[in-house]
């Protein structure tokens, strides 16, 4: 069963994909939303490091200083904001409203737990919308593909 958080990214995969090729290609290749959802959700989120961890000390220094710099450690709940579109799961997101911006307008905010955000690994602004009950929901993007087909 496909969670409803990407019961849109499933319908978009039937729809353009015929074959578990095609799908590898989108996320790998082509990377335009929903196929870079779906690579956050699948591919990097199992295993990078959560806002909750870095919070914990856990994680390279300059995210680990970034994080404690907004102010963010300790809350129960945080916003994360988004510039262009609407946040869904496995968007790439920012923890400050104005990085966001210079993304594009409007600035969407959505307030979620902390073990919710996931650091992308790239620049410590650059996070990953990724609620935790998705994070190994599916082993590997075949499994995925093999879900989605039944």
């Amino acid at each position: 069963m496909i969670p409803y958080e990407m019961a849109d990214i499933a319908e978009v995969v039937r729809r353009e994909c015929k074959t578990f090729d095609d799908l590898v290609y989108m996320v790998s290749v082509v990377r335009t939303r929903p196929y870079s959802r779906l690579a956050a959700i699948i591919d990097f989120a199992p295993y990078y490091l959560t806002l909750k961890d870095y919070c914990r000390g856990v994680g390279e220094s300059e995210v680990v200083a970034y994080v404690k710099r907004l102010g963010v450690c300790g809350r129960r709940f945080v916003s994360i904001y988004r510039g262009g579109s609407d946040i869904r799961a496995g968007d790439w997101v920012a923890l400050e409203r104005e990085y966001a911006r210079f993304h594009g307008t409007p600035v969407y905010v959505k307030v979620v737990k902390p073990e919710d955000v996931v650091w992308a690994g790239t620049y410590e602004k650059e996070w990953y919308y990724v609620p935790k009950h998705l994070v190994g929901r599916f082993r590997s993007l075949e499994d995925f593909w093999n879900s989605i087909k039944r």
